[in-house]
């Protein structure tokens, strides 16, 4: 719908500045395109693409500067040091019972 409008308007324009009728023509069809801007169904529609487009430009902008923000701290700071805490203690494990696990204690 909307790729049909500007053909429309792209045709139009064409038009007028490619015609020699003049300045009455030119009048004719600029009244013309106000009427059509001016109906009512016009116009809602014109108002509620401009709401979508400025609710989806609100939102991208948000992420926009949320990553940009994000992007530039870890710049400055630098990556951040891993820390792994040990919340229980491992047995300890005597050498013996560790080579004859591994078959590599002596064999009689």
């Amino acid at each position: 719908m909307r790729g049909k409008i500007l053909f429309l308007l792209g045709l139009a324009t064409g038009y007028v500045l490619g015609t020699r009728a003049g300045r009455q023509r030119y009048e004719q069809i600029r009244a013309g395109a106000q009427a059509f801007w001016n109906l009512p169904p016009v116009k809602s529609g014109s108002k509620a693409v401009q709401d979508f487009a400025g609710e989806r430009v609100d939102r991208l902008q948000a992420r926009v500067v949320a990553g940009v923000k994000g992007a530039t701290i870890s710049f400055f700071t630098g990556p951040k040091p891993t820390v792994t805490i040990v919340t229980e203690a491992a047995e300890p494990t005597s050498p013996s019972t560790d080579s004859a696990a591994a078959g590599t204690g002596a064999s009689a």
